[in-house]
């Protein structure tokens, strides 16, 4: 399994710095298709909390 570190984000533009966080993941190949991720690992390195993950 591939080990992603994201990094924190400002509060202006979070849903969309995570939307934009994630989908460099996938296209870059750091998130693996099918790969489960780990709501909370995820908002705890991009310091938000998981609702605008979820959102994302």
């Amino acid at each position: 399994m591939v080990k992603t570190e994201f990094s924190p984000i400002a509060d202006t533009t979070r849903r969309a710095e995570i939307v934009a966080l994630l989908r460099r993941a996938i296209l870059t190949g750091e998130l693996e298709p099918g790969q489960k991720l780990n709501e909370l690992r995820i908002s705890e390195q991009m310091r938000v909390s998981r609702a605008p993950l979820r959102e994302a």
